[in-house]
């Protein structure tokens, strides 16, 4: 077998590291279940539109889903990144109720993500200014 550098879809499975992983047809597009380490050296734009990567955990054979997590393709300058999280109100109890630490936690992930982009944009442009300073030497 072929080892693919993106993931391709195959039907009712995704070929990508030189492995195959199954495939749910969720309706109008496809979910697949992949290894967080195997998830290297491709870019969003790489992933099928009609496919939605779902990370996992896997040790010894067994995946664990830790967190509901997609990713689907990157197109049109945008992509899709979505969240599951739940939580059972029993286990809050105080002056924090579950609704504000849930907005805490979507705050501090909108945080975290900006905080990304502008360091991503930062070293950017250092690459930039690098390259035409070297340009003019």
């Amino acid at each position: 077998m072929e080892t693919n550098t993106r993931p391709i879809l195959d039907g009712e499975v995704v070929r990508f590291a030189g492995k195959e992983f199954e495939c749910d047809d969720i309706g109008d597009s496809y979910e697949s279940f992949i290894p967080k380490k195997v998830l290297t050296g491709f870019r969003l734009s790489e992933i099928p539109g009609e496919l939605t990567i779902k990370p996992v955990e896997s040790a010894g054979g067994c995946i664990e889903i830790n967190n509901d997590i997609g990713l689907s393709a990157f197109a049109g300058g945008s992509a899709s990144a979505f969240v599951h999280v739940s939580e059972r109100r029993k286990l809050w109890d105080g002056d924090v109720g579950l609704r504000v630490h849930m907005e805490s936690l979507l705050r501090a992930h909108v945080e975290k993500v900006i905080g990304d982009i502008e360091a991503r944009a930062e070293q950017l442009v250092r690459e930039n200014l690098m390259k035409k300073w070297q340009e003019a030497a």
